[in-house]
This record gives structure tokens, sequence and C-alpha cells, in this order.
């Protein structure tokens, strides 16, 4: 696997794990607000 496949593959994983947490977070709109912020 070369290196730009492996980090969009990254990428994209953790972009399904974000928005998970989101679901999980519910009304709250905690991961909502934290989204637009930028990513450690």
């Amino acid at each position: 696997m070369n290196a730009i496949a492996g980090q969009y593959f990254h990428r994209k994983l953790q972009v399904v794990r974000d928005r998970r947490e989101t679901l999980r977070a519910g009304t709250t709109g905690r991961w909502i607000a934290s989204d637009s912020g930028s990513a450690p």
C-alpha cells in the first residue's frame, strides 16, 4: 500500500469515527460544534 492510499484510508476512517461519535452524542450538539474546529 503506498503512502497516499494509506493516508486517504486513515482519513476516511477518522471521518467515520467522528460521525459515529456525533450520532452517539445525540442532541447535545457537543461534537457537532467541535466538528468545524481544527482537528488535532
